[in-house]
C-alpha cells in the first residue's frame, strides 16, 4: 500500500515538473512578443522625385497609405534637392498631413531611389531593435500589407520579409528589424548603381548571408491555401490601380529609362561592398 501511494506521488511529482516546464517555456517566449508589441515600434519610409511630390494625386495616395497604417508610423525621406539640381517642393496638402504619424524626414543627399532606406537606418529615432518597412512611391498596397509585413518580422526578426517571391523588390515592400541591415548604410554606392536600389539591397542581403522569408498576402490576415496557390509577384498590390497611380505621374517613361540588366552587370563589377564611407552622413 505503501508502495503504491509512493509510485502515485511520483508520478504526480513528475506529471507537475513537466507541466512546469511547459509553462515556463511558454511563459518566457510570452515576455518576447510583448516587448515587440509594446516597446518595438514599425515604421514604413519611401522616397519620391521632385516632380511627383507636387502632384496631387502623390498627397491622395500618402493619404491612403495612412488609412490602412494601424499603429506603424509613416516616414517620407526627401533629399533638399535632387541629383539634378532640382529643389523639392512641398505641395501644401502634403504639409497638412504631416504628424506624429506621418514623418517627412529631410536629408541633404540625394542617394537616388535608396534614399528610401538609407536615410531611415541612420535616423536614431528609430531604434535598432525597431521595424521598418521599405515600399514604393507609385503602388497601390492592399490594405493588410503592412500588418502582414509587421507580424511576419514579428516572428522573424533576424530575416528579411517580403512578399509573393524572394527576390527583393521595393514595388511588393521590404521589411526587417533595423538591426538587421545595419552596415548598408555606409557602404559606398557607385553611378552603375544609382537607378538600381532593389539590386543593391539583394546584393547586401547575400552577401550578409541574411535569410529571406517569403509572406503571402491573405484578406483576413490568416494565410489559407488558395493564398499560396494564387500567390503572384503582385500578390499585395493592385495592378491597375498601380499602374493608374503611375500614370499620373508619367511614371511609364521612367521604367524604362534604365536598361536594368545591363545596369546590374555594370553595377555588379562596381559595387564593392567591402568598401564604406569615411564620412558620416547621419542627419
Amino acid at each position: 500500500m505503501i508502495e503504491s501511494s509512493f509510485i502515485i506521488l511520483y508520478s504526480f511529482l513528475c506529471f507537475l515538473f513537466i507541466l512546469m516546464i511547459i509553462l515556463g517555456c511558454l511563459y518566457l517566449r510570452k515576455p518576447a512578443n510583448e516587448c515587440y508589441a509594446k516597446d518595438r515600434k514599425t515604421y514604413v519610409t519611401f522616397t519620391t522625385i521632385p516632380d511627383r511630390l507636387n502632384n496631387v494625386t502623390f498627397v491622395e495616395n500618402v493619404k491612403y497609405i495612412l488609412s490602412i497604417l494601424t499603429d506603424e508610423i509613416l516616414i517620407l525621406n526627401l533629399p533638399r534637392i535632387s541629383r539634378k539640381g532640382q529643389k523639392y517642393i512641398l505641395h501644401e496638402n502634403l504639409t497638412k498631413l504631416t504628424s506624429n504619424k506621418f514623418i517627412i524626414n529631410w536629408v541633404n543627399i540625394d542617394e537616388g531611389p535608396i534614399t528610401k532606406v538609407l536615410p531611415s537606418l541612420r535616423n536614431n529615432i528609430i531604434k535598432p531593435t525597431d521595424i521598418i518597412i521599405v515600399i514604393d512611391d507609385d503602388i497601390y498596397y492592399k490594405p493588410k500589407t503592412f500588418q502582414i509585413l509587421k507580424e511576419t518580422t514579428f516572428k522573424n526578426p533576424d530575416k528579411i520579409v517580403t512578399f509573393c517571391s524572394k527576390m527583393l523588390k521595393g514595388f511588393r515592400g521590404i521589411a526587417f528589424v533595423k538591426n538587421t541591415l545595419l552596415g548598408l548604410e555606409n557602404i559606398v554606392i557607385p553611378n552603375t548603381c544609382i537607378k538600381i536600389d532593389d539590386f543593391i539591397i539583394q546584393k547586401y542581403v547575400k552577401y550578409k548571408n541574411i535569410p529571406i522569408v517569403k509572406a503571402f498576402y491573405s484578406k483576413t490576415g490568416k494565410v489559407r491555401w488558395y493564398d499560396k496557390l494564387f500567390n503572384t509577384k503582385y500578390c499585395n498590390t493592385h495592378y491597375l490601380k498601380s499602374t493608374q497611380l503611375a500614370n499620373s505621374y508619367n511614371a511609364t517613361q521612367l521604367k524604362f529609362t534604365t536598361n536594368r540588366i545591363r545596369a546590374g552587370s555594370l553595377c555588379e563589377k562596381d559595387l564593392d561592398l567591402e568598401q564604406t564611407k569615411a564620412k558620416d552622413l547621419t542627419i
